[in-house]
Parts: C-alpha cells; sequence; structure tokens
C-alpha cells in the first residue's frame, strides 16, 4: 500500500495536503490496518481540518489489496 500510496490517494489529498504515516496496527496475512497523519486535508464534507487521522483496512482478494474500510476522524487541538 505505501508504494502506491500517493496514488491511491490522490482524490482524497488535494494540493498542499501533507500526510505521514503512522504505523501498522495489524498486519497478519490477509489483512492490513494503518494508520495515517493528515494535515491541511479536504474531508468530504469540503471542510478544511487543520489535522485528521485516517484507519485503512485493507484486504488480500484473490492476490490483490482491496480497501474495505477507512475512518476519518478530526484531530481537534486546545
Amino acid at each position: 500500500m505505501w508504494k502506491g500510496f500517493d496514488t491511491l490517494f490522490a482524490p482524497y489529498a488535494k494540493k498542499n495536503a501533507t500526510y505521514a504515516v503512522e504505523g501498522t496496527v495489524v498486519e497478519a496475512g490477509e489483512v492490513f490496518v494503518g494508520r495515517v497523519f493528515w494535515k491541511n486535508a479536504l474531508l468530504a464534507s469540503e471542510e478544511r481540518m487543520w489535522m485528521h487521522q485516517m484507519t485503512v483496512l485493507l484486504v488480500l482478494e484473490n492476490e490483490d489489496w482491496r480497501v474495505r474500510l477507512i475512518h476519518v476522524t478530526p484531530v481537534r487541538t486546545t
């Protein structure tokens, strides 16, 4: 996933967005869960949030990785 990350998430991360891979939560055989920290990216509502975290669930099907779930949580700083 990380090799093609820019291509996979190009529609999500419009210009001026940056990301950092926070880590792998699960990497076991046919299942992969990872976390990505985003800065300056647009949410689906087109509301600009300065920071948020994305959790991605991938499942191996017929020798290809498929995205099964993406969860985005805004990170609010006080």
